[in-house]
Order: C-alpha cells, then sequence, then structure tokens
C-alpha cells in the first residue's frame, strides 16, 4: 500500500516536468527566433520583412504588377527546394496574366535589410522570359530589387531570329514595392490589363 502513494507522487512529478516543457520549449523557440531572425519575428515591437508586398517589375519594355508574399522557414525543415529562411510566392502580371511562381532565398546580414532570392515557375509561359534572381533591400515598408529574367522555351531558331546570342547577358528588372495585399495587385493587374500593357 506505501508503495502507491509514492508512485503517484512520481507520476504526478513527470506530469508537471512535461507540463514545462511543453511551455518552455515554444517560449524557447520564439525567443531564439526574435534573437537569430529579427527581419522575421518581433512580437510588433519593430518591423519584419515577412509578409505581402505589391508593387512593380520595370524592364526594357515597362512596368507590369507584380506581388511578392516573403515567409520564414527559420532553421526547420521547409517545404522548399533548398532549406533557406525565406520561403514564399511570386505573381508577375504578364500583359494581364497572372503568372506564378515559387521563391526561395536567403538574409545577407542579421536584420535582413539585404536579401536574395531565386525565382522558380509553377506555371509560367511555354516560351519567352520570366523572372530570375533578385537581390533586394529592404527599408520599413519598401522593397527596391534588380533582378534579371531569363529566357526559357522556344526554338533555337527562334531565338536567333529575336537575336538572342549565345552567352548574351540576361536582361535585367528593377522591382519597386510596398507593403500591400494580394488584392491590390490584382486590381492593379486589371488595371494594367485596362490601359493594353
Amino acid at each position: 500500500m506505501s508503495e502507491s502513494p509514492a508512485l503517484f507522487r512520481h507520476l504526478r512529478k513527470a506530469a508537471g516536468v512535461f507540463a514545462l516543457l511543453l511551455v518552455l520549449v515554444p517560449a524557447g523557440r520564439l525567443l531564439f527566433e526574435a534573437a537569430f531572425y529579427p527581419w522575421a519575428r518581433s512580437f510588433g515591437l519593430w518591423p519584419v520583412l515577412v509578409g505581402s508586398w505589391q508593387g512593380e517589375m520595370r524592364g526594357a519594355s515597362g512596368a507590369s504588377p507584380v506581388f511578392l508574399e516573403i515567409e520564414s522557414t527559420f532553421f526547420f525543415a521547409s517545404s522548399t527546394r533548398h532549406l533557406t529562411p525565406i520561403d514564399g510566392r511570386l505573381r508577375w502580371c504578364d500583359e494581364g496574366t497572372i503568372r506564378d511562381y515559387d521563391i526561395d532565398g536567403n538574409v545577407d546580414d542579421w536584420r535582413g535589410t539585404r536579401f536574395t532570392l531565386a525565382v522558380y515557375g509553377t506555371g509560367g509561359r511555354e516560351s519567352g522570359q520570366s523572372p530570375d534572381r533578385l537581390a533586394a533591400e529592404w527599408r520599413d515598408d519598401t522593397i527596391e530589387a534588380t533582378g534579371t529574367l531569363w529566357r526559357q522555351g522556344g526554338t533555337a531558331a527562334a531565338e536567333a531570329a529575336r537575336g538572342a546570342a549565345r552567352g548574351e547577358e540576361a536582361p535585367r528588372v528593377r522591382y519597386s514595392l510596398r507593403r500591400g495585399t494580394e488584392d491590390d495587385f490584382l486590381a492593379a493587374c486589371g488595371g494594367s490589363r485596362a490601359r493594353g500593357r
């Protein structure tokens, strides 16, 4: 009979330790993220890079609306192609047609004020140009970036007819983004279609 109360005390103690771990582990993770990834976790105390951005991509053929959604994978496994701290998506209004892309990338400094992204097509054109890589600077509610376009699809004869010489430098584009919503992007894309872009 004396073993039963002692066993009960041990079980209560083990349950208490388990409950404490259930609280401390997530709290420790959140504090770790805020300390090492301040661009992604702030508890509302400072601006963060993660979130939705809307603006335009400007190249030789003009400007077109673009939407960027940045998420953080922190140091845990992610669904991205490469285990990088940035994950997300890019939407491009290509002459009134919305093209969707996945992104992943890295921050170049502790605060995340400079970062690079790689863009992967998920349903882009069969031929033509699409967003590729970009290097960006972030300040509060704006992102300014430069990037390249990559040529996809088409035949060698078609490429030669367009004057695409072998080894030609990839076309450069500039991105100007502000905090915004996907609805802002869709409205801008509808407006660009109406303007005949």
